[in-house]
């Protein structure tokens, strides 16, 4: 049997679904470094289906279904002409993650390019994170192994191993790992893998006023749009897992 629950987030409402009858598969962990990040793993690995709604009023929500499953990997979905640069992705971000100011970090940074000549100019805006890549070059040039990858494909930092070598942000395309030049430790975008396990989406997705940016399931996104865009590196080098929605609004 079936069971339903509303609960308020970051100024939307979020609609989970859980099952009553979920069977308590654990998942395999090989370290403690889950731990040292204050992880909290759940019993079993989840499936979320994240999707937009509109309630009875009108007011945009998430609607979040989940069911037990082996394995989950999740990834970004830009729609590129909804983005309008208010950077409120990058504020969510910041906040959540509790990231230090003045040292020039951003785990998540809104970046616009113009082209064209005018009259005719363009300006393009992409919101750019970690992509988790399936092929992570950060993980492979990481000299002391501090990168590792959850079983869902969350790539993450163990800053007890990180030494600051600056390795990573030389081969990653997209300039996810920064230096933080006060900890003397690598740092980047986790996926908010903390609201992950709490069934809930990153703090970027959810803060979006445009629907701009999404998060949900590879599987679910992988077939969507393009995967590359102008100012995005070569997809082809690391498989990132993010696409890009790059049609134009449908004619009424």
């Amino acid at each position: 049997m079936s069971s339903y629950y509303y609960c308020q987030t970051d100024g939307f409402l979020l609609r989970a679904y859980t099952e009553a009858s979920q069977r308590n598969r654990s998942a395999h962990i090989d370290d403690e470094s889950h731990a040292r990040h204050g992880i909290e793993l759940k019993p079993a690995a989840q499936e979320f289906f994240l999707d937009r709604i509109v309630t009875d009023s009108g007011q945009l929500s998430l609607l979040i279904s989940d069911r037990t499953i082996s394995m989950a990997k999740y990834g970004w979905l830009f729609d590129v002409k909804r983005c309008i640069e208010c950077r409120a992705c990058e504020s969510a971000c910041k906040q959540w993650n509790g990231v230090e100011t003045g040292v020039n970090i951003r785990y998540r940074q809104v970046h616009t390019s113009e082209s064209g000549k005018y009259p005719n100019v363009t300006t393009q805006a992409l919101s750019l994170a970690c992509n988790h890549c399936e092929d992570a070059w950060c993980m492979k040039a990481c000299p002391v192994k501090a990168y590792f990858r959850r079983d869902d494909g969350i790539v993450l930092i163990d800053w007890d191993r990180c030494v600051g070598c600056t390795m990573c942000s030389l081969l990653c395309p997209y300039g996810a790992p920064q230096f933080n030049w006060a900890k003397r430790k690598m740092e980047k975008c986790t996926m908010c893998a903390d609201r992950v396990d709490a069934n809930l989406a990153p703090a970027c997705a959810t803060l979006c006023p445009t629907e701009a940016l999404q998060w949900g399931l590879w599987d679910n996104i992988k077939g969507k749009g393009v995967p590359q865009v102008s100012g995005f590196a070569n997809p082809n080098q690391t498989k990132p897992n993010i696409r890009f929605v790059t049609a134009g609004w449908a004619k009424k």
